[in-house]
């Protein structure tokens, strides 16, 4: 009866270990995509405050500045750039997705081990 005993006490010992390494791996998870979107909410405040050109079109007597196509060049050249980075921010909300969807596979699949488990006890 003691060997017995033993026997599932050391198995008990085991499950605790393999549920406390998913467990990590899990928070580690979560801990990484909290902080991708830390990354993401930095660099879209940094593309926030970024200045955007200085445009002026035109006179207040209503003539028309000569370097208006100058102007609009660079303002062309900064929405370009906002866009680019709109883009690369999508990308990584994407995968902040991604990595969210993944963690809820391993939540389910944890959740579906915890009641095997305690189903075979």
């Amino acid at each position: 009866m003691s060997e017995e005993l033993k026997g599932n006490e050391q198995f008990s010992l085991h499950g605790e270990i393999n549920k406390g390494i998913r467990t990590k791996a899990i928070f580690d998870a979560v801990d990484k995509i909290r902080q991708s979107q830390l990354m993401v909410f930095e660099q879209h405040m940094k593309m926030e405050i970024q200045p955007g050109p200085d445009v002026d079109f035109g006179f207040m007597d209503g003539s028309v500045d000569v370097t208006a196509v100058e102007k609009m060049k660079s303002l062309s050249e900064w929405f370009h750039e906002k866009e680019t980075k709109i883009s690369e921010l999508a990308k990584h909300v994407d995968r902040i997705g991604s990595e969210v969807s993944n963690l809820n596979s391993v939540f389910s699949a944890e959740i579906s081990k915890e009641s095997h488990s305690t189903d075979a006890q």
